[in-house]
Order: C-alpha cells, then structure tokens, then sequence
C-alpha cells in the first residue's frame, strides 16, 4: 500500500515537462530454490539481507518497498542522469 502511496506521488511531482524520476524493480533469482532446498528461515534471512543492502544504498529522494514475495522497487526522485538510476542497479 505504502509502495502504490508514493508511486503515485512520484508521478504527480514529475508531471512537469522533464520528469526527474526513476523506478527500478529488483527481483531475486531462483529465490524460490532457496526456500525449497534450505528452508523458509533461510528465504527470510536472505530476503533480510537484501533489503538491508538495498536500504544501505540509498540517497537522499530515494525509497525502497517489498512488494511482492521476492520483489523489491525503488524510487528516486530527482536524478538527473541515467548514471544514477544505474549505481543501484549494477
């Protein structure tokens, strides 16, 4: 819910004539094979550690959401290069 909240915000304060906005989705591969081979508690400690990184990287303008089961989005707002999108991403 919180994750729709603020896409819906980013969009209403890029309607301008150049949006300054990215989104990014990050999904974990073969997340479910972890949960079928080492357990759940495994799947939850590894989904932990990746919002952790995630989270650790952010800047000022972005914000980070699990939306689905292995699913993660980040938006920034502001950022002006691809560059930028692209730090989180590689």
């Amino acid at each position: 819910r919180r994750f729709g909240e603020r896409l819906q915000q980013a969009l209403t304060v890029i309607g301008g004539s150049k949006p300054k906005a990215a989104l990014l989705q990050i999904d974990l591969d073969d997340f479910k094979a972890v949960n079928d081979t080492l357990g759940h508690g495994a799947g939850d400690t590894l989904l932990q550690l990746a919002a952790g990184r995630i989270r650790d990287a952010l800047q000022d303008g972005e914000s980070a959401y699990r939306y689905a089961g292995d699913e993660f989005a980040v938006i920034q707002l502001g950022k002006e290069q691809p560059a930028e999108a692209e730090r989180l991403a590689g």
